[in-house]
């Protein structure tokens, strides 16, 4: 067994079995190798990071309808879309987090003065939804996420209600972190098999998707997908290369995908 977990395993299984996510929300930052990530900072290198890679993709978000899914907290990032890419319809998605009004209001403020447009202006341009039910069909011409599709337990229903939202020529952008969100041990889980992780690891939010499992998933949904970036960490997978469980395919080179940008298209 690797000493590392040694280390490894407690943390899990206290980030298991004793943090709740409202203790996480609170102290998150406390806690050794996680990063929380509650969108309240700044949206600015999140839609620089969407706009280059759609530029690198061919896609010109700009007057078009976009839904971004796991927004979180605020909605700022759909701000910063709507005053940078100006769409007809800016829907942002949060199924599980609460709205957090005061963090968003501070968010507004910081996008307006940025991007020198009223924040009436900006936040009207802006809808707000808990379900993907409450949109209509075909009324999309983009989808966008970060850090989102590494946590879905059902993607295959996700894929399929995108699907339907989506325009007849829409498309999907998703930058998706695969690593174990104990960051400093990007590839640890790999080494559980799935009934082990999802007994006693799993926090809850974190099936262990491959970027390979999602290809298959958003494929079967009726897109045509590519991998536009992804980076690994040779010498990090090398600590676990030889306990990587069966459940895993150990033989495909996208197993030790870390970070990737998936970019699909309606077939």
């Amino acid at each position: 067994m690797p000493l590392s977990n040694l280390e490894y395993i407690p943390l899990r299984l206290i980030r298991r079995f004793v943090l709740s996510d409202r203790l996480l929300l609170r102290f998150g930052k406390l806690f050794p190798y996680y990063r929380t990530n509650h969108n309240q900072v700044d949206p600015s290198p999140l839609v620089d990071a969407y706009d280059s890679r759609l530029k690198s993709a061919g896609f010109e978000p700009r007057g078009t309808r976009i839904l971004e899914i796991g927004v979180g907290r605020t909605n700022s990032t759909c701000y910063e879309i709507a005053a940078r890419f100006d769409p007809s319809t800016t829907y942002a998605l949060e199924p599980f987090v609460d709205f957090g009004a005061t963090d968003d209001d501070r968010l507004l403020e910081l996008v307006s003065k940025r991007n020198h447009q009223a924040k009436e202006a900006i936040a009207n341009r802006v809808k707000r939804v808990r379900d993907l039910t409450s949109i209509p069909s075909g009324s999309v011409d983009l989808v966008l996420s970060s850090s989102v599709l590494e946590h879905v337990s059902d993607p295959d229903s996700l894929f399929k209600e995108l699907h339907r939202v989506l325009s007849a020529n829409g498309s999907m952008l998703h930058l998706v972190d695969y690593r174990d969100h104990f960051f400093k041990y990007p590839y640890h889980f790999l080494q559980f098999n799935k009934t082990t992780w999802n007994r006693w690891l799993n926090p809850g939010d974190l099936p262990v998707w491959r970027v390979y499992d999602h290809i298959e998933q958003i494929s079967a949904a009726g897109f045509k997908v590519r991998v536009l970036d992804e980076t690994r960490d040779d010498r990090a997978f090398g600590l676990v290369a030889e306990r990587i469980s069966k459940d895993y395919r150990r033989d495909d080179s996208r197993l030790l995908t870390m970070v990737a940008s998936l970019f699909a298209t309606k077939t």
